[in-house]
């Protein structure tokens, strides 16, 4: 965080970079080339110098605000409609608000008293999209319900306030995710997706956060490489672009869902990552399976 407000070019470890790298539990965002504090929160982009060159998609995480557009918003503004926020008009849709009580995602912002509850019966979330991401919240909302974390380990078809959840929801600083019909607790780290009942079922994609880790190609590496080059780092040699690293402390890429132990080990010489499935990742959690 040391780099906060300096540009990529004028720092050698962040010279290698790639654009949409996320850095997270920070106050700040790299999207383009450069990274910014959270004290411009509210302040246009056109505006501020140091982020002039911030690209559309950037997120700000374990922040008080996104930046998605050309503006950066706080937590106040939670259920304002945009329309009637200034600083909020510019915003567009998939924004994404994290370490906050509430998700932006088309024109409203809800906080989480509504957990529970179907998008139909609250007048600050009918205009809320699907896909809409709740992070460091206890729920997930991807087409019309909320609902919260007593529900891990139960089958959408179970569980009334689920079945009509889709496919890609969600769960983040929870112990779970769902990403087709079931929700599975991190117990199950390192267990193969075969050999466990109820993540039979799970698609390929799904993320649990709160994790400790990223999974992202075929190695996992530890933080201390940070600042290194890629082809100057064995065991990050094969990392693909676009990794994220999550208040985590690597990244991998490849089959199986893994803990921290293997942290620098080759997925080729660990047996409960070897049939691990590409995309998969674990986020903030113990666990992450993506």
């Amino acid at each position: 965080m040391s780099h906060c407000g300096t540009k990529v070019r004028d720092s050698p470890d962040l010279s290698t970079c790639l654009q949409g790298a996320i850095a997270r539990p920070c106050k700040y965002v790299l999207r383009s080339e450069t990274l910014f504090p959270m004290s411009h929160c509210g302040t246009k982009v056109r505006d501020s110098p140091d982020l002039s060159t911030c690209l559309q998609g950037a997120i700000a995480r374990p922040c008080k605000y996104v930046l998605r557009s050309e503006t950066l918003f706080p937590m106040s503004h939670c259920g304002t409609k945009v329309r009637d926020s200034p600083d909020l008009s510019t915003c567009l849709q998939g924004a994404i608000a994290r370490p906050c009580k509430y998700v932006l995602r088309s024109e409203t912002l809800f906080p989480m008293s509504h957990c529970g509850t179907k998008v139909r019966d609250s007048p600050d979330l009918s205009t809320c999209l699907q896909g809409a991401i709740a992070r460091p919240c206890k729920y997930v909302l991807r087409s019309e319900t909320l609902f919260p974390m007593s529900h891990c380990g139960t089958k959408v078809r179970d569980s009334p306030d689920l079945s009509t959840c889709l496919q890609g929801a969600i769960a983040r600083p929870c112990k779970y995710v769902l990403r087709s019909e079931t929700l599975f607790p991190m117990s199950h780290c390192g267990t193969k997706v075969r050999d466990s009942p109820d993540l039979s079922t799970c698609l390929q994609g799904a993320i649990a956060r709160p994790c400790k880790y990223v999974l992202r190609s075929e190695t996992l590496f530890p933080m201390s490489h940070c600042g290194t080059k890629v082809r100057d780092s064995p065991d990050l040699s094969t990392c693909l672009q676009g990794a994220i690293a999550r208040p985590c402390k690597y990244v991998l890429r490849s089959e199986t869902l893994f803990p921290m132990s293997h942290c620098g080990t080759k997925v080729r010489d660990s047996p409960d990552l070897s049939t691990y499935s590409q995309e998969s990742r674990h986020i903030v959690c113990n666990q992450f399976f993506y």
